[in-house]
């Protein structure tokens, strides 16, 4: 059994192929990347606001607070090149973490950025 297939057509499933193959497997890739993003802003979120819990019972800033969220990042391994700031004033105390997420593109680092302020338990001594 032969099949007749005029000249134009024969090849064409490769082409289309060398076409759509990386055009999935880039959005795979940038679907991963994102979700990657996604959980290390959870991620950062989380340590931002047990380490703004902490800090709110302290009469000064203390490394302990910058400890613990350390800690719940480098536990999760989500991201690189964390910072964390704590800061008191005498109502509320804030912290800030900033990093750059786990990226599964090479060369695009998405950065990551926490913020939370809560108000003190305790008067400044």
């Amino acid at each position: 059994m032969t099949h007749d297939m005029s000249s134009r057509s024969r090849g064409s499933v490769s082409i289309e192929a060398i076409v759509l193959i990386p055009l999935f497997l880039g959005t795979v890739l940038l679907i991963v990347h994102t979700s990657l993003w996604v959980y290390a802003q959870g991620v950062a979120h989380a340590a931002c606001l047990d380490a703004a819990r902490s800090a709110t019972a302290w009469a000064e800033v203390d490394q302990e607070p910058q400890h613990i969220a350390r800690s719940i990042l480098h536990q999760r391994e989500v991201g690189d090149d964390w910072q964390v700031t704590v800061s008191l004033n005498e109502e509320t105390v804030s912290v800030t973490i900033t990093g750059i997420a786990t990226s599964a593109i090479p060369g695009c680092h998405w950065r990551v950025e926490s913020h939370v302020t809560l108000p003190r338990e305790i008067a400044p001594s």
